[in-house]
């Protein structure tokens, strides 16, 4: 479990960092390692949509940066959305490496819970499909290329429906809304069914 850092040296997660991170997850040792498979499954679950068969690794380096950034002093007050920003950090990375996204607007509807990604994929391209053409367009724009690309992207929409960049984005999150409720419908369906 070793991680690059910013200079090149390579940074080791020790037994007494690995301690220090389940303290920081919770008082109680067994409630820890319940919070930390839990968050690990989620973090599985996130990457899986992206980068199948390196997801169990870039879980592994999220944790590793957490727990880093816990043993150098910093003090984290809630470590599952910290842990998701580290995430999405480490997602950012690897699609500047050249591996980009799977199915980009995955993105959107990365839910709490492990689900299979084959049947999330399967569920929100269906999902996707019964949009209007206009609603799949705004959000493929909306969610298309990376940094700032995607801000212009996004400034230049705005402009075309003559629209402020808030209400462009109040509108896709609705658009996010529909999409992850419609993910949820199906995926207890199918639970259902089987």
């Amino acid at each position: 479990m070793k991680e690059r850092t910013r200079r090149g040296a390579k940074w080791d997660l020790s037994r007494s960092s690995f301690d220090s991170l389940l303290r920081a997850l919770a008082p109680d040792r067994e409630e820890a390692a319940a919070q930390y498979e839990s968050l690990r499954q989620r973090l599985v679950y996130f990457f899986e949509l992206r980068w199948p068969s390196s997801a169990e690794d870039l879980a592994d380096e999220a944790f590793n940066r957490l727990a880093k950034r816990l043993s150098e002093g910093e003090v984290i007050h809630q470590i599952p959305p910290y842990l998701m920003g580290i995430a999405r950090l480490l997602a950012r990375e690897k699609g500047k490496e050249g591996q980009p996204n799977q199915i980009p607007a995955l993105e959107m509807i990365a839910s709490h819970e492990p689900r299979k990604p084959d049947a999330i994929q399967r569920h929100f391209q269906a999902c996707f499909d019964e949009l209007a053409f206009r609603d799949r367009k705004l959000v493929e724009v909306y969610y298309g290329g990376e940094g700032a690309e995607r801000k212009r992207n996004r400034e230049a929409l705005a402009a075309e429906l003559g629209v402020s960049l808030n209400a462009l984005r109040n509108r896709v999150f609705r658009l996010r809304a529909t999409l992850e409720r419609c993910v949820r419908s199906r995926s207890a369906r199918e639970a259902r069914d089987v």
